[in-house]
Formats: C-alpha cells, structure tokens, sequence
C-alpha cells in the first residue's frame, strides 16, 4: 500500500475505532428499518463534520483539513467495512467539483458550508439506467436549468446539487424548480429521480473541458475504497468463521476447497495495495500520461498490472459490494467463487459476527457440510 504519513496512520485508527463502536451493522440497520427517505444518521454525520472527515479534502482557508483525496479514501474505507450510511462521500465528490471548477466566490460560499456538514451536497449526472455523460440532455436557458436527472445519491438529504448539463456542472439548490421522487434500491439507501424546471443554476466556470470527467474519476475512487472495506470485513468475517466452525471433528479452516477459496478472496490485500497505489500515482503525475507510462513510472511490472486489475474488475470489486449488503439480506447473492464461502456460513455466522445472514440466504440442505 501506499506509504502513510504519521497523520493518516493515526486518522485511519480514528476511523476505525469510531466506525467499529459508534457505527456497527446495527446501526446501518436501524437507519435501513426506520425507512426514512434521508436514509442515514443525521447525529452520526454531525459527529463526522466535528472530527473533520467532511472537509477532509477542503483547504484549511474554507474550514477543512485539507488532508487529500487519500486520507478521503482511508476513512471512507473503514466506513464500508461497518457499511455506515452517511452523504460523507457524495459531499466530498460534490465539494471536488466546486474545488476543480468554481470561482472564488462559489468557493467561499459553499465550501466552508459542506466543510461544517451545514450543508449536505451530492453529484446529480445520470439521466439513465447508465452513466452515459455522453447522452446528457438537461440544458440551462437564461440562468435556469431544465431536465431530469436519475439515481442521484443521498437526493433527499442533500440541499445543493452538482447537475450535469450540455456545457458543464451547475450548483442548483434544492428549492423551487426541483422536485424529487424517491427511487427504492436494494442497497435501502437514499436515492432519487429529479426533475429540474427552471431551476435557477450557476456554472462552473474553471476546470476547462475535462472537469467532469475528473469529477467523476474522484466519484470511482471513493466508490471503489467504500467496497474495498466491504470486501475486507467479508473477509475477516469469513476467516474467523473458517477458524472457528467445527464439521466432521475438523475446523473448516482445514478443507482444502475452503482454502482455495479463501486464497483467491485473500487477493483483496494486493488488490487494496494496488488501488492506492495508482490512485496516489495519478494525483502525482496527472491524468494526461498513458496507463502503462504510469505503471512503469510507479515500478509496477506488466505481469503485476494484469494480474492485479483481474481480481479488481472480474472478480473483487463488482461481488464485494452486493456480497456484503447481501449478507445483510439486502439482495440476492451472485454466483461467484466467494458466494459458495457465504453460503457456507449461512447457519452459524450470524452467532460468531455482526453481519447476520437473512434466512432466506440458509438452505443447509443443499450442502451435506451444512447439516448439524
């Protein structure tokens, strides 16, 4: 992983702590129980903004800490591995985009807002099914935005609003001109359609063309640190599973398919090491050189760079995610190498772990090793 500084080796064992005593599982299903659209702890967040995990990439001239997209990412995290609900990543992709593209006005005005967790912001671009930038319809005529926007996340507790529009971002703040209608996702976290009419918009200027695909790229990074800590906790939680179910007078840690299993989820600690690494390799040498110009810049061989992004993009990531929230009873599991390893712990793991399986995942009759 990449090398830490003393600060964020201490901010990351803060965020552990906080997220293991304050924000366990329990609470994410208490927030997921009391059904409310704003879906997260308002108290929880609070919390958050006084220790300073709001405006952790916010300069210190707008009240933040101005720690960096990595120590962002430390925190976010540890966050994912007790899936805490909380609008921590979207303002903080929010407060990017007025950091690449506002003026010194718009910076003034609202960072010090998103920094104190005053103000709650999110990023609104899909018009679709698919992130499809490409296709964005919604345009801004005379100071006033129009179109629709899809599956935009933590919509109803948010007040301001990053929109993408034909020629750039736009801050429109929730109020007239901006209805939303509350979209039911298995995750059960806040999600919304909004229809902008007319609603009274100012553009990023700064930034030039690129400024939403850099946005979005700081979006993928702090999605993709949320399912590492996902990943992990299934991990730890299966381990100690392995370590501790006895069938047969042996612990299943001893079963050689279960290790096999077990070594290919193991990959997770290369792929974390991997991820950190190109994200702080990015941020020290910019966007504009090739991926293999990077890799070979960061040390990273050709061999290493194959194997690693595998286990990223087939098989980690796009599970690790609904895998976890699935053991919440969430979704449905997947078919997967690691979906076997969860299914095998439907019977027992909700005594030895906080992530308590639904019961509608235990079918122990399917497997003779599930069998008391």
């Amino acid at each position: 992983m990449a090398v830490l500084s003393e600060e964020q080796e201490m901010l990351r064992n803060m965020a552990r702590d906080w997220a293991t005593k304050e924000s366990p599982v329990s609470e994410f299903r208490k927030v997921r129980a009391a059904g409310q659209p704003q879906a997260y702890n308002a108290d929880a967040y609070a919390a958050m903004a006084e220790m300073g995990w709001v405006g952790i990439i916010i300069p210190e001239a707008h009240g933040g800490s101005d720690f960096g997209f990595l120590s962002a990412g430390l925190v976010v995290e540890e966050l994912g591995k007790t899936l805490t609900a909380s609008p921590l990543v979207a303002t903080t992709i929010a407060a990017s985009a007025i950091l690449l593209g506002g003026s010194d006005a718009q910076k003034a005005k609202w960072l010090p807002r998103l920094a104190s967790g005053e103000t709650v912001a999110t990023l609104a671009v899909d018009e679709g099914a698919h992130c499809d930038p490409s296709a964005i319809e919604t345009s801004v005529s005379g100071g006033k935005l129009t179109g629709k926007k899809a599956f935009v996340h933590e919509a109803h507790g948010a007040s301001l609003f990053v929109v993408a529009a034909k020629d750039g971002l736009y801050l429109v703040e929730k109020g007239d001109g901006v209805s939303l209608t509350t979209r039911k996702l298995t995750d059960q976290r806040s999600h919304a359609d909004i229809q902008f009419a007319g609603a009274a918009a100012e553009k990023l200027e700064g930034g030039g063309d690129s400024l939403l695909g850099d946005v979005l790229d700081r979006a993928r990074v702090l999605s993709a640190a949320e399912m590492l800590g996902m990943a992990q906790a299934v991990f730890d939680t299966t381990l100690d599973y392995l370590k501790q179910r006895v069938q047969f007078n042996q612990v299943l840690a001893t079963f050689q398919a279960l290790q096999h299993r077990m070594a290919d989820l193991f990959g997770i600690t290369g792929s974390r090491q991997r991820f950190w690494s190109r994200t702080c390799s990015d941020h020290r040498q910019g966007r504009g050189k090739s991926r293999t110009a990077r890799d070979q810049q960061s040390g990273y061989p050709a061999a290493w760079r194959h194997r690693d992004d595998r286990r990223i993009q087939c098989r980690l990531l796009p599970q690790a995610c609904s895998r976890a929230r699935g053991e919440l009873g969430v979704v449905k599991l997947p078919q997967g190498p690691v979906c076997t390893i969860v299914r095998l712990l439907t019977t027992k793991v909700s005594r030895h772990s906080q992530l308590a399986v639904s019961p509608q995942f235990r079918r122990p009759g399917r497997n003779p090793r599930l069998r008391e």
